[in-house]
Parts: C-alpha cells; sequence; structure tokens
C-alpha cells in the first residue's frame, strides 16, 4: 500500500490548525499537528514531510527561529516550509523569513482555493521526487545487480577453470583430461576408418630425490618448467595435462595406427632431456613414458589410463629414459601384482602361509646341523604362490615387517618343538629383510618370539641379504648389534651379490658367510665362478667366520668344497641345496631328524 505523504502544520492556536484541517480534507494527504516549535523539531526528526505550515508569531519559540533550526537538521534540511502570518509583512520581514528557510507565505484569513492550490504543487513536487529517488534506487540497484551478476559469472568460470586445471602449472588436470579423453574416443570411435587415440603417460625420475634435496620451491619450478616444455613440443590439436605429483599426460587423438605415438613420446623425452636451471641449480631429471592406445589397450578413459600406467611401471624398472608401449603380457602381469597384493593383505589373517625347512649340512661328513625357514603362500585364489613372487611385492608395501614377524615365531615354535621332542636342532635360520632392520620392531619381534617360545637364543641365526642401505643406516647397523647381544647368531646372505660384501665384513662381525648360489653353477667348468667360490672360502679361513655354501646340487659341488674347506675355522663348512633335499614341509622334517640321515 503507498504510504501518504505529509504535512506538518504548525500553530500554537487549535482554532487554526482544525480550519487547516478542514481545508485540505479529501486530498489525499496526511496532516500531521505541531502546537509549538518544539513539537514541530520532534516531529521532523522522527518523520519526512512534502511540505511545513509553519505560523510566525507563537509563543516561545518563533516561527522564524523554529525554521531555522529545522533547516540545521539534514534530515529537514530541504522540506519547504510555508510561512502563515495574520499581519502582511513588509520588505524586510519577508527577507528575514526567506532567511530562515521559508519558501512562500500564507496569509490569515486563509483561502481554501489558495492553500490547496499551494499544498497539491509542493505535494506534487515531493511525489516527484520521491519517484525520481526510486528511479534512481532502482538503477543504482539495477546497476549492482549487473555488476553483481558479472561477478558471479567471473567467478564461476573461474571456479571452473579451478575444477578443471591444476594450480601450479595451469595445465588441464586429471578432471578435464577425462572429459577430453571420453570426447576423443568417441569421435575415434565415430569416423568411417576408425582412428586410435594415444595416452603417453610421463613420469619424471628423480624429481622427488631434487625435492628432498632443495625444497618444495625448486620442485614447483621444474613442474612449471616441465610442463611449459611439454605444451611446446605439443601440436595443437594434442592435449598437455598434469595428472599428479611428477607425472603428466599427453592426449593424441585421431592418430592412423598406435605406432604414430612414438614420435610424440620422443619429442617429449627430448624436451626434458635438457637440465633445468632453478634458483641457482641446475638439475635433472630422467623422464620415462608409458603408452597405451585405443582400441586394443581400451576402450574408455579408465581403461586406457590403466593401461598407460602398466606400460610406465614396466619403463620405470628399466634403466635410463625411454618410453614403452602396454602389451597384452604387461597388462596380464600387472593384473597378477594386483591380485597379489591384494591376497597378500589378508594371508596372515586367512592363515595361507605355511613354513617349508630346507636342511642344513656339515661337511666333510654331511651330518644335518640345522634348518632355513623358508615361506611359502598357498593361496585359495591364486594357488601355490612362489616367494620370487610375492616376497619382493611384500617388501614395496611394507608387509613383509607383519609377515616377518609370523615367519620368526613360527620357526622358533617349531624348532623348540623339535627340541622337545628329544630331537636335536642345532640352528633355525630365519630370513631378516632391510625393511625389517629399518624398525626398533625386529628387536621386540626376536625377543618376543625366544620368549613366548622358549627356544634359546644361541639356536636362532637371523639371515641378513647384503645391501647398501642396511650398511650406510647406523641404526640398523646398531640394530645389528643389539640383536647379537640377544645371544642370536647372525649370517651374512647371497653374500658377493651386493656392491658392499667386503665393507659389510668390515663394519660388522658376522657369524657366518652364505656363499650364494650362482658362484656354485657350474663350478667345474666355469674358471670364474670356481676362482670367486675358492676366494670366498679362503676369505673366510682368514678372518676365521665359518661359511655356508648354497645352491649345492652336484657330487662335484662337494668335492670342491671339502677340498677348500680343509683348513675351515671351527663350524667348518655347511651346505645346502637339493642334492640334499629340498625345501620340506615340518614333519617330513621331524622324520629326517629323527633318522639322522648323512649326505653320501
Amino acid at each position: 500500500m503507498t504510504k501518504l505523504p505529509a504535512i506538518l502544520t504548525v500553530d500554537d492556536n487549535p482554532t487554526n490548525l482544525y480550519l487547516i484541517k478542514a481545508m485540505l480534507d479529501h486530498t489525499g494527504i496526511e496532516l500531521v499537528r505541531a502546537t509549538s516549535g518544539a513539537e514541530a523539531l520532534r516531529q521532523v526528526l522522527e518523520r519526512d514531510f512534502a511540505l511545513i505550515l509553519l505560523d510566525v508569531q507563537m509563543p516561545g519559540m518563533d516561527g522564524f527561529e523554529t525554521a531555522v533550526q529545522i533547516r540545521q537538521r539534514e534530515r529537514s534540511s530541504r522540506t519547504p516550509i510555508i510561512f502563515v502570518t495574520a499581519h502582511a509583512p513588509d520588505g524586510a520581514m519577508l527577507l528575514k523569513g526567506y532567511r530562515a528557510g521559508a519558501v512562500d507565505y500564507l496569509y490569515k484569513p486563509l483561502d481554501t482555493t489558495v492553500l490547496r492550490s499551494k499544498v497539491e504543487v509542493f505535494v506534487a513536487l515531493y511525489r516527484n521526487a520521491e519517484l525520481r529517488a526510486q528511479a534512481a534506487a532502482m538503477e543504482a540497484a539495477n546497476r549492482q545487480l549487473a555488476e553483481d551478476l558479472r561477478a558471479q559469472a567471473e567467478l564461476a568460470d573461474q571456479l571452473a577453470h579451478l575444477t578443471q586445471h591444476d594450480l601450479l602449472t595451469g595445465l588441464p588436470n586429471r578432471q578435464a583430461l577425462e572429459q577430453s579423453l571420453a570426447e576423443a574416443l568417441a569421435h575415434a570411435q565415430a569416423q568411417p576408418r576408425a582412428r586410435s587415440v594415444a595416452l603417453a603417460v610421463v613420469h619424471l625420475e628423480g624429481f622427488r630425490n631434487i625435492v628432498d634435496t632443495l625444497g618444495h620451491a625448486v620442485g614447483d619450478g621444474l613442474l612449471r618448467e616441465a610442463a611449459a616444455r611439454l605444451r611446446g613440443v605439443a601440436r595443437s590439436h594434442e592435449v598437455v595435462a598434469r595428472l599428479e605429483g611428477d607425472e603428466f599426460v599427453l592426449m593424441l587423438p585421431e592418430l592412423v595406427e598406435a605406432a604414430d605415438a612414438v614420435g610424440a613420446a620422443g619429442d617429449a623425452l627430448a624436451a626434458l632431456a635438457a637440465p633445468f636451471v632453478l634458483a641457482g641449480h641446475e638439475v635433472s631429471v630422467a623422464a620415462r613414458v608409458g603408452i597405451a592406445a585405443s582400441p586394443h589397450d581400451g576402450r574408455d578413459a579408465a581403461g586406457l589410463l590403466k593401461a598407460a600406467r602398466i606400460a610406465l611401471a614396466q619403463v620405470k624398472v628399466e634403466a635410463g629414459s625411454g618410453y614403452r608401449f602396454c602389451t597384452p603380457e604387461l597388462a596380464a602381469r600387472a593384473e597378477r601384482r594386483f591380485a597379489i597384493e591384494h591376497g597378500l593383505r589378508q594371508a596372515l589373517q586367512r592363515d595361507e602361509f605355511v613354513l617349508h625347512f630346507q636342511p642344513r649340512v656339515m661337511l666333510p661328513d654331511a651330518g644335518l646341523c640345522g634348518f632355513e625357514a623358508l615361506l611359502r603362500w598357498n593361496s585359495p585364489q591364486l594357488g601355490l604362490v612362489g616367494p620370487t613372487e610375492f616376497i619382493p611385492l611384500a617388501e614395496d608395501t611394507g608387509l613383509i615387517v607383519p609377515i616377518g614377524e609370523w615367519v620368526l615365531l613360527s620357526a622358533c615354535r617349531q624348532a623348540r618343538a623339535w627340541l622337545d621332542a628329544g630331537l636335536d636342532c642345532p640352528v633355525m635360520a630365519v630370513n631378516v629383510s632391510p625393511r625389517q632392520l629399518k624398525s626398533e620392531a625386529i628387536l621386540a619381534a626376536v625377543r618376543a618370539a625366544l620368549q613366548q617360545t622358549g627356544l634359546a637364543a644361541r639356536h636362532l641365526e637371523l639371515e641378513i641379504t647384503e645391501s647398501a642401505a642396511v650398511l650406510e643406516d647406523q641404526d640398523c647397523l646398531d640394530r645389528l648389534r643389539r640383536l647379537k647381544a640377544l645371544g642370536v647368531s647372525l649370517s651374512i646372505d647371497d653374500f658377493g651379490t651386493g656392491s658392499s660384501s667386503l665393507s659389510f665384513l668390515k663394519c660388522f662381525q658376522f657369524d657366518r658367510i652364505k656363499v650364494d648360489q650362482s658362484f656354485m653353477h657350474d663350478i667345474d667348468n666355469d674358471a670364474t665362478n670356481r676362482a670367486i667360490a675358492a676366494a670366498v672360502m679362503a676369505l673366510s679361513q682368514d678372518l676365521g667366520i665359518p661359511v655356508l655354501a648354497e645352491g649345492v646340487e652336484t657330487e662335484e659341488q662337494v668335492s670342491f668344497l671339502r677340498e677348500h674347506s680343509a683348513a675351515a675355522p671351527p663350524g667348518g663348512c655347511e651346505i645346502q641345496g637339493f642334492l640334499f633335499s629340498h625345501p620340506l614341509p615340518a614333519d617330513e622334517c621331524t622324520t629326517l631328524l629323527g633318522q639322522r640321515r648323512q649326505l653320501n
């Protein structure tokens, strides 16, 4: 409902106020009355008026003074004032009135026609002013609305860009790539002559080491520069995106055949081969590229990206920079690896592991002197999985730690059971991985296994694979010393296969050296292997460390070892291999211990 315009009438005589009200009746105007200047001032503080009819002669504050104060208030400074007086003013009074803020005069007795005419004029002016103010306000509101809409549109564009692009490099991100890839695949499949879409996933080998050494700022700079180089070699219809971390993707649409992707991969490798100069540092990375192409590697975005990652995983394990296409063999291998890793995570809880034990015998009489515990996994889904398949994966995933603790406890429990049965089991050897030695948990696991089974520490031997990761880690060496302080024996496994064999012997006193089986192979005909094996035997004798030869499968190998172990230190030379026995289940080993069979 539209609010009526209001007029303030000010007069100390109520009769005059009544007369004015009667004259302005039915004009559609709200009439507000005040009987003094003070009351008029209160009214103009509370609301706006289209016009003020102000009597000049009033007791106390007269009309002139009231007008002056009305003009001094911000809200009423522009409200029209008409003075009402019973005396015709002279020039001085007129001037005084106009200076006080009046715009006109009315004379008593008031003429209804004159009064209504003047009131209508000022009310119309007021209404026009209100309309202009409303129009201005509406225009300002419209301008603000348009500005807000523009800002919202810009913000929406920015948000859309952010959701589709990588913040660091400005390249399209995974979401944008998958959308573009899906569109490219659909377009390629719709062509009369089928086209191929290829993905090349680019990995920057060495990036993580640069970040760890020089910091994230240098790493960020490297990624930005790598992105710029890849954009520089990409063709206009190709898409360069960043997946995550140190991985980028080239999407190559509308290829006549998948082999056409080789050129793009070569361009990417060449672009990334040059050193990066960042914050005063010159650094280099080895780029590796995994390539997959539709339709044979995948018909949708997810399948194609998966295939490219499979190819990348393979090229990562190969030396130097390069590229590799996905193949059915690689895909099958990746599927099996995934199945093994998935099953491995539940194998302990499902009691799918079992230990076999390979006998160790002592030369020269080939008497049984101990066992090495070897882990086997019988998966309900995968069947019997060989240790060469699942042990490296357990190392990579860290599962080797809980699995190793289970092996340790189970092996000690079996050795204790044989001893309790009156069977002589001098040594139970258990393999310990470098990953296990990286944690204090190995000490707690060994103590727990000995305490829970009651096995004396002298019956337990821990086989440590020689590794630079262990040799160069003082914490690992300290754990080896504390393990030895528990009373267990420590042997160095696969001796001679690593790069740190002699350094290992220099920095730590092992109780036994295990000669790797590769040096025992074809020892009769391979002069190099024969010389290395003889040198290791001589070294062990000079250092006073007993030796164990792995992979003994022929009588000729036994003869060689007998010959070169004549001057062996206490503990002599042990042998282990298929000539005497394959790894056996525990019950067969129990029978073997009871028979005390010797090697003929």
